[in-house]
């Protein structure tokens, strides 16, 4: 039942290595240059767009990780659903269809 290692489970292991590395530069740079953001926004002068950035970090704070992720993956799939091309993209990168 077991099999033996072979070449192409290493192989595989490197591409997978390669992709984790990939997404966590991505993930991270996109937390930094969102993070900035939200960080000059909480500085900046205008009282709205003051209250904006509290309101984002005290969402943000707020609520659990899995809560969010839960939460964006809902709408990032809504959101692309309402259009052709979302709905293509959706169902290229989850494993249930979206109904035509």
């Amino acid at each position: 039942m077991i099999r033996e290692v072979n070449y192409l489970d290493v192989l595989y292991l490197v591409a997978a290595g390669r992709w984790t590395l990939a997404l966590t530069a991505i993930a991270f740079l996109g937390g930094g240059l969102l993070g900035l953001t939200v960080m000059m926004l909480r500085i900046a002068p205008a009282r709205p767009i003051n209250w904006f950035a509290i309101g984002w970090i005290q969402a943000i704070q707020g609520t659990p990780l899995l809560a969010q992720i839960f939460v964006f993956f809902l709408a990032s799939r809504f959101l692309a659903s309402r259009s052709r091309r979302g709905r293509r993209l959706v169902s290229l990168f989850q494993s249930t269809p979206l109904p035509s």
